[in-house]
């Protein structure tokens, strides 16, 4: 049975297993669940990559985490990655919410501000005031209109895209694996099918603008890069790496007047090797940095990994860390629960 067979296993598993149960076989003090966007909205830009939290889903995951963790602030999260553990009461979590979306000062800060929680954002200066759109969202706009693209279009798109076949299941498989590198080429896509990315900036403004981040760092929120422009690690250069962690940094430094360095890898930081990781400490003085792996520690104290809060299995928090908790003792019983780097 594979890693992956296994955790699919446990998931569906832990069901059937109490939260306190699973809990005290994990034995973990401090957790990291992150987030994306909380709408009642439908929003065309996301519903195509994963579950959007609804208002009612999250709070009812706030009154979860803080009925059964303590919120913790930023400086124990510094403390922890200098050898410190939580003294005394509840497991500790922090949150945090990557991407920038406008719903963080619309709908999610109010949230977190009402129920006493500290957390972190981690926004892409590149998209920062509706200048461009995250690549994916381009692709989950593009898939939202695919549907209604005559034989004509599919036709062209597909030869577009190299393709022979042009089935709507084709094309968006094909769509679905684009990546940073193919941004021309999505966005001659949607030249074609006549999808106006420029015109839902402007009618939608998804982004947080500079001074919505400000005022949320005024309250007392942490502000972090997520990368320049969300590529995907692994498929870098180690200079178009240090380039995207110093271009964002630049950006919080003499934009927002930010200079506390914190960063959460985009997609993940799979495939990304220790020297790497190493000199985010070591050469661009970042404090914390993050992944996306779930209960899992890495072989760098500073670099924490965190909980992916969307899992399309799970409806509500307390499932969702339970499986989390299973999967770590499972794990742990084979000595696999450290993340080794090349």
């Amino acid at each position: 049975m594979n890693g992956m067979s296994v955790k699919k296993a446990v998931y569906q598993l832990s069901r059937a297993v109490p939260f306190g149960l699973a809990a005290r076989l994990c034995r973990r003090h401090f957790v990291f669940p992150f987030y994306h966007v909380v709408s009642d909205e439908k929003l065309p830009h996301i519903r195509q990559l994963y579950p959007v939290v609804t208002t009612s889903r999250f709070r009812d995951d706030l009154r979860f985490w803080l009925q059964n963790f303590q919120p913790a602030a930023f400086p124990e999260v510094i403390d922890l990655i200098s050898g410190g553990a939580p003294s005394g009461g509840k497991p500790r979590f922090f949150l945090t919410f990557d991407d920038g979306l406008r719903e963080m000062a619309d709908l999610v800060a109010p949230l977190l501000q009402e129920f006493g929680v500290p957390a972190a954002f981690f926004v892409n200066p590149a998209f920062l005031d509706n200048r461009r759109l995250f690549y994916r969202h381009k692709i989950s706009l593009l898939l939202e209109k695919l549907p209604a693209f005559s034989a004509a279009v599919r036709h062209a798109v597909a030869l577009k895209l190299g393709q022979e076949d042009a089935s709507k299941k084709l094309l968006e498989s094909v769509l679905r694996k684009l990546t940073w590198r193919d941004e021309a080429l999505i966005d001659a896509v949607a030249a074609i099918g006549q999808v106006d990315f420029d015109g839902f900036l402007t009618s939608q403004k998804p982004y947080l603008t500079s001074e919505q981040v400000k005022t949320l760092w005024q309250q007392g929120f942490v502000i972090g890069s997520h990368s320049y422009d969300h590529p995907l690690f692994s498929e870098l250069s180690d200079e178009e790496r240090a380039a995207q962690v110093e271009e964002s940094f630049r950006f919080f430094e003499e934009k927002l007047e930010i200079s506390e360095r914190i960063f959460a890898f985009p997609f993940t930081d799979d495939g990304v090797q220790a020297a790497f990781i190493r000199s985010l400490r070591e050469q661009h003085g970042v404090a914390v940095s993050f992944g996306t792996a779930g209960l899992k520690d890495d072989v760098f104290p500073f670099h924490l990994q965190r909980i992916a809060m969307e899992n399309p299995s799970f409806y509500s928090a307390r499932e969702m860390i339970r499986a989390e908790y299973l999967y770590h003792f499972a794990r742990s019983l084979a000595g696999k629960n450290k993340i080794g780097r090349p």
